[in-house]
């Protein structure tokens, strides 16, 4: 999809696939309003377009943290290494962002991943 939309052509509605979105763009989350909530949350659905229409809904989730909110990070990955991730701005990508996540984590985080090559159980 982005490919399309960078070559200014709009993508086939079956072509567009979700997962390529995420985290695409910046959001503006609403910060958290007082001291006792550490987390606000901003969630929004849409009815599905294309093949899955009727029977299907996305969802869209966001998290903002309260400014200054010093918790430790326990992230937890789930990676597709199989050969469809293979192109550069797939897997090799994937890699280089985890690598500048974790140059900003200290000791007292933690990671960890998960990955699938195939089919996942």
């Amino acid at each position: 999809m982005r490919a399309s939309l960078n070559r200014n052509v709009l993508p086939q509605p079956d072509s567009v696939r979700v997962e390529e979105m995420i985290n695409y763009f910046p959001y503006a989350y609403p910060a958290p309003v007082s001291a006792g909530e550490p987390f606000r949350t901003n969630v929004s659905v849409f009815r599905a377009r294309g093949r899955r229409a009727a029977r299907s809904s996305r969802s869209h989730q966001g998290l903002c943290g309260a400014a200054g909110h010093a918790s430790h990070a326990n992230l937890v990955f789930l990676i597709d290494t199989s050969g469809s991730m293979e192109a550069p701005n797939r897997l090799p990508l994937v890699k280089h962002s985890l690598a500048l996540l974790l140059s900003q984590l200290d000791a007292n985080d933690r990671v960890a991943i998960v990955t699938y090559a195939g089919k996942a159980a």
